[in-house]
């Protein structure tokens, strides 16, 4: 028994002697860093792809050994500190932290305008940011970046350290490197035929700037020959080859995807049965707040009229003005929603300072992949667009384009789904 007890001792010494020699022999990676201006370092602890993102501090050898001891001497190593967060869409996250480098302790972020950079200089700021993983002494900050240039080994983040300072710029390696050559632009115009519309795309647009670039897609429509176009109006995403998606990508790309949902607007003609309505609506005077009792229906959707507000500043807390005033023009025009839950009571705020009218309504059944199109009818029979401002829970603001002088106005809802169409085009790049 001795001898057993001996041997299991042994073999513990050794497998410790071997873990010491794998921590002193394993060289840790250099971490890419640089200096603020206020003597912080700002340094990239690691990138992740995907939608789920997680980071733990520490090296990778010691997690596997924490992973493969038994569990008693899994404290040898300490608890792991770990951070995390969860994208919609696979993006890139990139995990950084600000320390103090006579501690090496952590502290609270001060950077913004994160962004990246690519060789052409094209310009991709983070979507996102946050802090996870607080601990004494430790937390994490990460910055989600949607488009980044997949192609390159290598690129530039960089952040500022206090409005207009000097930012800090880090050159990155690119883990996660797709190079792929699929796509094949074609010749303007594209021509997409949809049942008894067809969508044609002329041409893409680059607007380039010092500070930057803009797009600019161009479109026709024809139903059954005839132009349709200023009934439409269309939302646009770009997607290249490489898994990017969004307003902006790199025009150096060989080939873009326009996708396109044309949606009608308040121009176009609809069949009588696709129109719920809600008529007389008395047309306010600035700073006034009418409200009927009042409903309709379309489809599943359910719509409640809650009230009509002139031009002016006003505050409403769950369906109920609280605050009016009218509009001055020395103002500048602001709007804010919040929700909020105290057990089962709901309170719902809306804030808006507008210089045009306000319709807001409590509207249920709307799906995410429809459009609620609003339109007001005078008494001569012209229409009027509405535009969608914001939403909290299934409390809808909407802006009304009214001319001075209506006295009354019939009000239109309808739904409608995008028709989707996309092209592969070449893009615009600078020349």
């Amino acid at each position: 028994m001795r001898r057993i007890g001996f041997l299991v001792l042994a073999l513990a010494f050794g497998f410790n002697v071997l873990i010491l020699l794998v921590l002193i022999l394993h060289k840790e990676p250099a971490i890419p860093q640089g200096k603020l201006a206020d003597g912080t370092v700002l340094r990239i602890e690691k990138l992740t792809y995907g939608t789920n993102h997680v980071f733990a501090k520490g090296s990778p050898i010691t997690a596997k050994l924490r992973q493969a001891l038994p569990g008693p001497l899994r404290g040898m190593f300490g608890s792991p500190k770990t951070a995390s967060t969860s994208t919609e869409k696979p993006e890139l996250v990139i995990w950084f932290a600000q320390v103090n480098p006579s501690t090496q302790e952590t502290v609270s972020s001060t950077v913004n305008q994160l962004q990246v950079t690519d060789l052409h200089g094209c310009v991709f700021p983070a979507g996102n940011r946050g802090t996870s993983g607080n601990y004494p002494n430790f937390s994490m900050n990460y910055a989600r970046v949607p488009v980044f240039p997949r192609r390159q080994e290598t690129f530039l983040f960089s952040a500022s350290g206090s409005p207009g300072g000097n930012p800090v710029q880090i050159s990155l390696p690119n883990p996660f490197r797709a190079d792929p050559h699929t796509w094949t632009p074609e010749p303007f115009p594209i021509h997409r035929q949809v049942g008894e519309f067809e969508f044609v795309c002329t041409e893409v647009q680059g607007r380039f700037f010092p500070a930057g670039a803009y797009f600019e897609p161009h479109f026709q429509v024809f139903q059954n020959g005839q132009d349709r176009t200023e009934w439409y109006k269309h939302e646009v995403i770009y997607a290249d080859e490489t898994g990017n998606r969004g307003p902006k990508l790199c025009p150096y790309e060989p080939a873009w995807k326009v996708e396109v949902n044309f949606f009608k607007n308040y121009q176009a003609t609809f069949p009588e049965s696709s129109i719920a309505r809600m008529s007389d609506a008395r047309v306010p005077t600035p700073g006034q707040v009418v409200q009927r009792d009042v409903t309709c229906s379309i489809g599943n959707i359910n719509i409640r009229f809650l009230a009509l507000c002139g031009p002016g500043d006003y505050k409403f807390s769950n369906e109920v003005c609280v605050a009016a005033a009218s509009w001055q023009e020395t103002w500048t025009e602001t709007s804010g929603s919040s929700s909020s839950y105290n057990g089962n009571q709901r309170l719902v705020e809306l804030e808006f300072r507008k210089k045009k009218f306000s319709l807001i309504l409590d509207m249920k059944g709307l799906t995410r992949n429809q459009e609620m199109l609003i339109r007001a009818r005078d008494q001569t029979g012209k229409f009027h667009p509405a535009s969608f401002n914001l939403s909290s829970e299934d409390i809808y603001r909407y802006e009304l384009d009214l001319p001075q002088g209506l006295q009354k106005v019939d009000l239109e809802f309808i739904p409608q789904k995008p028709a989707h169409v996309e092209f592969i085009v070449k893009p615009p790049g600078k020349q």
